[in-house]
């Protein structure tokens, strides 16, 4: 990287900081903190999160578009900020997908459940879809900086691509180290899409019987009139395309829970 460049990275990231540190105090100040502990607590590891992106910024990882949307950061509004984070983390100008996974589980499984997260008025909430159901909750703050987007989990991951012998009869697609060194293990049973979250790799993390590794597949997935075959030279439209398979199985799921409901 040439000196001119460096000088301007440089500068692009002291501006950024400056206005989040501003906005950081502006947040705190609001707050008790005998009071509000969980939220101070929460709001200063964002923060941490924050410098660490700007010195990966500092570092030429995350692209000037990319670090940039740290001018939003609200430290109001936690949803927002989630997302921001989320997109700054996968080096885009946004999500894809709103879907998030559990690095941490507080209810039975939800270490193989998608999720989603909104401010119902003020009040934190957690959708969630496990094995064809749809649930609610509501959400602790301290709890948010556990759940981390879809996307960002499949961008860090590897292609594996073995088929599974055992119970699941599945395929593993894809499986990586996310937060609070946790692997994610992205498999096909069937033709759903499910997702498992452990201390342990696929390899050793007790859910399928056996993984042949002989030879890597390369399965196809459909997504109305599109088909594409995995692992066959184009990584990220791969994972871009699996995102939206989920996406819409996410929300076939959701509306035929509604058809029963009614």
């Amino acid at each position: 990287m040439d000196k001119n460049m460096q000088l301007k990275i440089n500068y692009q990231s002291k501006m950024i900081y400056e206005e989040v540190l501003k906005k950081f105090y502006e947040a705190i100040r609001n707050i008790n903190i005998i009071e509000d502990e969980e939220l101070f607590n929460y709001l200063k590891l964002e923060f941490d999160k924050i410098v660490n992106l700007i010195k990966q910024f500092k570092e030429g990882l995350i692209y000037a578009q990319a670090i940039k949307q740290l001018y939003d950061i609200t430290f109001k509004d936690l949803v927002k900020d989630k997302y921001i984070l989320e997109a700054v983390s996968c080096n885009k100008t946004g999500l894809s997908s709103d879907l998030f996974i559990s690095t941490a589980e507080k209810k039975l499984n939800d270490n193989n459940s998608f999720f989603r997260i909104k401010d119902d008025n003020g009040q934190l909430k957690i959708e969630r879809y496990c094995d064809g159901n749809v649930s609610e909750r509501d959400l602790e703050i301290s709890d948010l900086s556990s759940f981390v987007s879809l996307e960002r989990a499949i961008k860090n991951s590897d292609y594996i691509g073995y088929y599974a012998q055992g119970f699941y009869n599945a395929i593993v697609l894809y499986s990586g180290m996310i937060d609070n060194s946790k692997y994610i293990t992205l498999y096909r049973s069937g033709n759903e899409f499910k997702v498992y979250v452990s201390e342990k790799s696929y390899l050793n993390n007790g859910l399928f019987y056996k993984v042949h590794s002989d030879e890597k597949l390369h399965p196809y997935i459909e997504l109305g009139d599109k088909k594409t075959f995995l692992n066959n030279g184009n990584p990220d439209y791969d994972k871009k395309f699996i995102l939206m398979v989920i996406q819409e199985q996410i929300e076939k799921q959701k509306a035929d829970v509604y058809k029963k409901v009614r």
